[in-house]
C-alpha cells in the first residue's frame, strides 16, 4: 500500500495543480492530519525498514515540493515525525549502517536539508499544524458557472497569501465580492474575451492582450485564461483551428504588490495557465495622465513598475480597484492609456456606499474621453444565481470564509451592492 501511494504522490508533485487536488482530497477523507502527516509517516517508515531506495524517493519528493507546493513542504516540515527523521538522517554514516558508504543517499539527504533551510516561513514553529490550520491553508476552489449547460463548471483554484508570508496587510490578499461576481460575468458572457481581435481599431500590430488592472488572487484573469484554454482545446478536438483572436490572446495580471505578484505566479501555476499568461507590476500612479506620472495623456501605452511601455490591449478588466477618492481618476486614466480605439473595459465596484471614489468614476471615464455605462448588480440575480444551488452556496461559504464577518456584512441578504461599469473608448474619426 505504501508503494502505491507514494507512486501516486511521485506522479502528483509534478503538478501544482495534482498535489493541491490531492491535499484536498486527503484531509476529506476523515479526520487525520492530512497529507503532511502522511508523508512524514511514509519517511518513517521507510527509515525503519533501511529501505534506501524508498528514502532516496522520498526525499526527492519534499525537494519537488519547493517547486509545485511549498505550502505543504511547510507542512511537512513542521511535523514532529519528520524533525525526527531528518535528525535520524543527519547522524554520522559511521554510525548507522544502511548509511555508510551510500553516497546517492548522502548527496540526496543534503540537498533535501539545503531545500529545508532556504523556507522563508515557519522556521519557529515548533508544533504541527492543526486540522483546522490545515484546512485553512487549502487553496480555495471556486465554481464558476459556464454560457451552456453542457459545459461543466469551470473549477478556478486560488491560493492566498497567509499571514506567515507577509507582515502587512494588503487587499490583494483578500477573495472581494466583485471579483466573483465579475467572474462570472465574462464566464456567461464569453464572447467579451472572444471578440477583442476586433478591437484594435484598424491596427493590425497590436498584440490580442487582456489586462487585468489591481488583480489581487486573480480569480478574474484566470477565468478568462480558462476560457481561452478551453475554447482552444475544443476547438483542436472538433478539428478546427482556434480562431486567431483565440489562439493569440495572452491574459495580463497586474498589481503593485510584489508578494501579490508572486501569489498570482503560483496561482497561474496551480490553474495550468503560466504559459498563456504574464505578470507584471502596474501602479495607477505611474500612468499617462495622472499626477505622479512622467507621461501626459497623449502616450498610447500603459507603464509597468519598471517604466517599461507595455502595448495598449483590446480588453481591460478590473474588480473592486476603486477605493479611494483619488482611484476614480486614476483608474479612468489609467483604463485611457492601456485600452486601444475600439477596445472595451469592465469594471465591477462595490456600491458607491462602500467606497470612496466610486460615484465620481463615470465623470472621471468622460474627462478622458471614455463612454461610460452602469448596471446595478444587486438586482441582476442571473449573474450570481446562475449556478447549481450547492456551486453558489461552496462560493458563499468560500467568501466568509476568506473576508471574515466585517467584511461580509450585509452579503447574507444579497445586499451587497456592486456596479458594474461598462467602457467603451471611441474609434479617432
Amino acid at each position: 500500500m505504501g508503494t502505491l501511494r507514494l507512486g501516486t504522490i511521485q506522479s502528483a508533485v509534478q503538478s501544482s495543480r495534482e498535489v493541491a487536488l490531492l491535499r484536498i482530497e486527503s484531509l476529506e477523507e476523515g479526520d487525520n492530519n492530512g497529507l503532511a502527516s502522511e508523508l512524514a509517516n511514509l519517511l518513517q517508515n521507510a527509515i525503519e525498514i533501511s529501505d534506501v531506495p524508498c528514502i532516496i524517493k522520498m526525499l526527492q519528493v519534499l525537494k519537488d515540493l519547493a517547486t509545485a507546493d511549498v505550502t505543504l513542504l511547510e507542512e511537512v516540515s513542521a511535523s514532529q515525525v519528520f524533525r525526527k527523521c531528518m535528525q535520524t538522517l543527519g547522524q554520522s554514516p559511521t554510525s548507522i549502517e544502511w548509511l555508510d558508504n551510500d553516497s546517492a543517499l548522502q548527496k540526496s539527504i543534503d540537498e533535501t536539508h539545503d531545500v529545508l533551510s532556504a523556507l522563508m516561513t515557519n522556521k519557529d514553529k515548533t508544533e504541527p499544524f492543526t486540522r483546522s490550520e490545515l484546512l485553512s491553508r487549502l487553496p480555495l476552489m471556486f465554481h464558476i458557472p459556464q454560457q451552456h449547460e453542457r459545459q461543466d463548471d469551470l473549477q478556478i483554484m486560488v491560493h492566498k497569501v497567509t499571514s506567515e508570508e507577509t507582515d502587512g496587510h494588503d487587499t490583494g490578499f483578500v477573495m472581494w465580492p466583485a471579483a466573483v461576481i465579475l467572474s462570472r460575468y465574462i464566464s456567461e458572457n464569453p464572447e467579451l474575451i472572444f471578440n477583442i481581435a476586433g478591437a484594435n481599431g484598424g491596427n493590425d500590430n497590436m498584440v490580442d492582450s487582456i489586462l487585468e488592472l489591481g488583480a489581487g488572487c486573480g480569480l478574474v484573469g484566470l477565468t478568462a485564461a480558462s476560457l481561452i484554454k478551453q475554447h482552444n482545446e475544443e476547438s483542436k478536438e472538433d478539428g478546427v483551428d482556434g480562431d486567431v483572436s483565440t489562439n493569440n490572446t495572452s491574459v495580463i495580471f497586474t498589481d503593485y504588490c510584489t508578494t501579490v505578484l508572486d501569489n498570482i505566479m503560483r496561482n497561474l501555476d496551480l490553474n495550468g495557465l503560466s504559459d498563456s499568461c504574464e505578470v507584471v507590476g502596474l501602479d495607477f500612479f505611474d500612468q499617462p495622465g495622472n499626477d505622479d506620472s512622467k507621461y501626459d495623456k497623449s502616450e498610447q501605452n500603459w507603464i509597468d513598475m519598471e517604466d517599461t511601455k507595455h502595448p495598449q490591449v483590446g480588453l481591460i478588466l478590473g474588480a473592486d480597484v476603486i477605493a479611494y477618492s483619488n482611484d476614480a481618476t486614476n483608474v479612468a486614466n489609467t483604463v485611457h492609456a492601456a485600452l486601444c480605439e475600439g477596445g472595451k473595459a469592465i469594471i465591477m465596484a462595490a456600491g458607491d456606499n462602500r467606497r470612496f471614489g466610486v460615484e465620481d468614476f463615470p465623470e472621471a471615464c468622460r474627462d478622458a474621453g471614455l463612454e461610460i455605462s452602469s448596471t446595478n448588480i444587486s438586482a441582476c440575480e442571473s449573474i450570481w444565481r446562475s449556478s447549481s444551488d450547492s456551486s453558489e452556496q461552496k462560493d458563499e461559504d468560500l467568501l466568509h470564509q476568506d473576508m471574515g464577518q466585517t467584511a461580509m456584512q450585509g452579503w447574507d441578504a444579497g445586499q451587497y451592492n456592486l456596479i458594474m461599469f461598462s467602457i467603451d473608448k471611441p474609434i479617432s474619426s
